[in-house]
């Protein structure tokens, strides 16, 4: 399976979506699967805008036309029936494949969101594949579903703010490839992480998506900071295989 990972500086309303289309056209020739950060539709600090900004999932049925030639995983904030989550959604052969409400809010989304309460596996055409947002994995609770589960691809989008400077680095950057190692080698699964770059209300995003192997090492990485669509490819016959040895 060849990925692109979007690292994307959305702007902070609803005109993202020239964004995602321009990006989409122009990988979707050479990769199979284009991801985009957590709330990439939207921009991350909504705050009073948020209701008006959010998006009915009719809103968003380009998508399902985009996604005829490559699959597309795309974070948003979206309402049903009064109530808002945000959400990441998996969209392939021209339809919506799966839906995953963020379930570990942030104290600034608890007062907005309604939070999920289910991560589940679904089959695509390239496995079995597994979707959450960064802040999820935080929780004991997502780590245990993703060893359950198993699945041949986890993918997991951020916006994830710049703390923790120190004189060897970025303290949450070096958390995140921790978890996600972690992650990785407890689902067996290949693992795509896509964090957002850019500022909004004086916050800064570290960018750095990765693509993790299902040993739980690194296997590529995107530049901090900087906006960059990059591109990677997996054996998936050979995922597959390395799947099947590791089964308990």
């Amino acid at each position: 399976m060849k990925a692109a990972l979007a690292q994307i500086a959305p702007r902070l309303s609803r005109d993202n979506i020239d964004i995602h289309e321009s990006i989409v056209r122009e990988v979707e020739g050479v990769a199979d699967v284009v991801i985009f950060p957590e709330c990439s539709l939207n921009g991350t600090m909504l705050q009073d805008a948020a209701y008006e900004d959010a998006f009915l999932l009719s809103e968003l049925t380009l998508f399902e036309t985009l996604s005829e030639r490559i699959d597309i995983v795309v974070g948003a904030l979206t309402k049903e029936e009064h109530k808002l989550y945000n959400s990441v959604l998996y969209y392939s052969r021209g339809q919506l494949l799966n839906l995953h409400h963020k379930i570990n809010l942030r104290r600034r989304e608890r007062d907005i969101c309604v939070a999920g309460d289910t991560i589940k596996s679904f089959m695509t055409p390239y496995g079995k594949s597994v979707v959450v947002t960064g802040d999820d994995l935080w929780q004991g609770d997502t780590l245990a579903s993703i060893e359950r589960l198993r699945p041949d691809f986890l993918y997991v989008v951020t916006a994830s703010e710049a703390e923790g400077f120190t004189e060897k680095g970025l303290d949450i950057l070096d958390r995140y490839m921790q978890v996600l190692s972690v992650s990785a080698m407890l689902g067996k699964s290949e693992t795509l992480f896509v964090n957002r770059v850019g500022f909004e209300d004086g916050r800064g995003y570290w960018g750095a998506s990765c693509v993790m192997t299902a040993e739980g090492k690194l296997s590529k990485q995107a530049r901090l900071f900087e906006k960059e669509v990059l591109l990677t490819a997996t054996d998936t016959e050979r995922s597959y295989i390395k799947k099947y040895l590791r089964r308990d």
